[in-house]
């Protein structure tokens, strides 16, 4: 029996925390570097802000989206380094442009700066066009969609993401979202918890931000991946450099397929599933979209990487 395949996966914006990476920053030359690059190539210093917060200053989306990536770039570079090897790469939203970089279709200062316009796009669209996101727990994804057919249609509401079997994430305006609220719940969903996040991601209120950022993407050299890279735009993989940058193009406003990429990158072939960056979230929605037979793997801080 061939041995199981590796995807390397990276989480998006919320699972940041004030001090992730302190530890491997102190412990790895390598970290180090990582972070003082993305200071130097920013021209601020970022990495105060993970290291030291505060907080709510942490939280912003200009701020968050960076320190995510950074740290997702370090916990990469440390696993490679350490002789780590993968045969698809994967994340979530965000995360995405970290699979693109470890994947070799764009170099980490490229992604880095295209990250820093996203997060400026999408932080002056949701002040434009405020709205929310609430996560659904406990519904199907077909009982979801049938709470949609049931919505007044004032206002934009619509999927975000396809997370796991019984988590889908909804998104849109804030009244229309209460209204949602009130019907996710009338159909019985177990819980419908609004997120921490400053803007209606993932919806048509992030158009205008999606133009602005197609501009950059089209100038922004992409080139084949040496792996294949899971879209979440499409759940399907691609290593054509092209085919992947133009999958970023519709991120903002489509939903993030991750249950469907999880299900390609199985189907291909993957047993052991990486998760490089802060948090466990994704072990989590991985463990509910595929409970059985597969290894699961987090490399987020010292203990963890030496463990591995």
């Amino acid at each position: 029996m061939a041995a199981a395949k590796t995807a390397l996966v990276f989480p998006g914006q919320g699972s940041q925390a004030v001090g992730m990476g302190f530890d491997l920053r102190d412990a790895y030359p390598a970290a180090a570097a990582v972070f003082a690059a993305a200071d130097e190539i920013l021209g601020r210093a970022l990495s105060a802000i993970i290291f030291e917060g505060p907080a709510e200053v942490l939280q912003t989306t200009g701020n968050t989206q960076l320190a995510v990536f950074v740290m997702n770039h370090v916990c990469y570079s440390l696993y490679a380094g350490a002789g780590g090897t993968f045969d698809f790469a994967l994340g979530h939203s965000l995360g995405e442009y970290n699979a693109l970089v470890a994947a070799g279709a764009i170099d980490f200062e490229a992604a880095l700066r295209l990250v820093d316009k996203r997060s400026a796009f999408m932080n002056e669209q949701a002040l434009a066009r405020p709205g929310k996101m609430l996560a659904v727990l406990g519904l199907a994804d077909e009982e979801v969609a049938e709470v949609f057919s049931k919505f007044s249609g004032h206002g934009v509401a619509e999927i975000a993401n396809y997370n796991s079997p019984g988590q889908v994430v909804i998104s849109g305006d804030t009244f229309a979202m209460d209204e949602m609220a009130e019907l996710m719940q009338a159909a019985g969903a177990k819980k419908v918890v609004p997120l921490k996040v400053s803007g209606a991601f993932h919806s048509p209120l992030m158009a205008e931000a999606e133009r602005r950022l197609i501009e950059v993407l089209e100038t922004t050299e992409f080139v084949d991946a040496g792996v294949p890279v899971c879209s979440n735009f499409t759940g399907l993989l691609s290593t054509d450099g092209a085919a992947l940058r133009e999958s970023l193009h519709w991120q903002m406003t489509m939903p993030v397929q991750w249950t469907k990429s999880v299900q390609t990158v199985a189907a291909a072939g993957a047993g052991r599933f990486v998760e490089a960056g802060p948090g466990r979230v994704l072990t989590g929605l991985i463990k509910r979209i595929l409970p059985e037979g597969v290894e699961l793997v987090n490399i987020n801080s010292v203990e963890t990487l030496e463990g591995k």
